[in-house]
């Protein structure tokens, strides 16, 4: 057994030599493959650099191909420039030239101008200065006229004040005068009207007691023509107490006037802003009515003074008049004739 195993382990061992022979042999094959293809692409490495050299020597010599085509157009350009910068300079220098010219004639014209237009501006000013000297001359004398004008004006006013106030207070004066003698006329008309009325009255009721003796039909008669020509009597009356008293209407249109001339003499003050006379009120109105003079210390009468002292008069009742018997006796007389 240990014959056929050493004999066993020597094939396999022999076995194992060859299959190592076997892949060193492929190995071996495999390195010449590689070397082979190493070696080949070392020489194309090779002439790649061989052509990479050669075309950076060419890029190199293009490099300084362009470096010196570009030194040369600098060279040009620079040439042109001081050419163009030449000409320019030409150019400018003389359009300044032709310009300066131009511009020079054009300022001499317009400083031309312009002196004429400061010339006729100081003319025009000093006609100004003269005009406002003279319209200053003119303001101050008009001025002064015209406070010498309201001065005047002003002492007439207070002397027109002056002469109303004592032109006021003589017509008070004369008004309260007249209207004493007024008052005392009025006062002797009406008692000679109520003598007359008396007297008319007594006439009458003498006649009444004749004409009551006398028949019916002519009592009727009678008393109408009584009853008319008592009528005509107190209207005779009336007329005569009026036209004995004519010094009353002479009054009242005095009284007028002078209410009047008040009012316009006060419209021109107020016109010329003078001191402002007051107005008349209700209760100022209410004053002069009861007293009988006006606010203004004038005695205006609104009505004639006959009205107020002789209607009361005439409009007094029946029995202060002694009319109550007259009238019972003239409509009895109706009645009688009306049965």
């Amino acid at each position: 057994m240990s014959k056929e195993e050493a004999s066993g382990g020597e094939e396999q061992q022999a076995k194992h030599v060859q299959d190592l022979e076997t892949k060193l042999k492929q190995i071996q094959k495999e390195l010449e493959v590689a070397e082979t293809q190493y070696e080949k692409k070392l020489e194309e490495a090779n002439n790649e650099l061989k052509i990479k050299s050669e075309m950076c020597q060419k890029s190199e010599q293009c490099i300084e191909e362009r470096d010196k085509v570009i030194k040369e157009l600098e060279e040009k350009l620079e040439i042109k420039d001081e050419e163009v910068k030449t000409k320019l300079e030409e150019y400018f220098s003389k359009a300044m030239s032709d310009d300066k010219d131009s511009l020079i004639a054009k300022l001499m014209k317009r400083n031309i101008l312009l002196e004429e237009k400061l010339e006729t501006l100081k003319a025009k000013e000093a006609d100004l200065n003269e005009a406002k000297t003279r319209q200053a001359e003119i303001l101050t004398k008009v001025t002064s006229e015209k406070d010498s004008q309201i001065a005047q004006q002003k002492k007439k006013i207070f002397l027109l004040q002056d002469m109303l106030a004592k032109q006021i207070e003589e017509a008070k004066e004369k008004s309260e005068k007249e209207q004493k003698i007024c008052r005392q006329e009025i006062e002797e008309a009406n008692k000679a009207c109520a003598q007359k009325i008396k007297e008319a009255q007594r006439d009458i009721e003498e006649k009444l007691q004749i004409a009551r003796q006398t028949s019916v039909t002519t009592l009727g008669v009678t008393n109408k023509q009584v009853y008319v020509a008592m009528i005509e009597l107190l209207t005779n009356l009336m007329e005569q107490a009026i036209a004995k008293n004519p010094s009353i209407q002479k009054m009242c249109q005095q009284m007028e006037g002078l209410a009047l001339d008040v009012k316009e003499v006060k419209e021109n003050q107020r016109k010329e802003k003078e001191p402002i006379v007051t107005p008349i009120t209700a209760e100022a109105e209410e004053d002069s009515n009861d007293t009988g003079v006006s606010p203004y210390n004038i005695a205006t009468l609104s009505k004639p003074l006959s009205d107020t002292n002789v209607e009361p008069y005439f409009d007094r009742p029946a029995e202060e008049t002694g009319m109550t018997e007259m009238s019972k006796i003239v409509t009895t007389n109706a009645k009688d004739d009306k049965k």
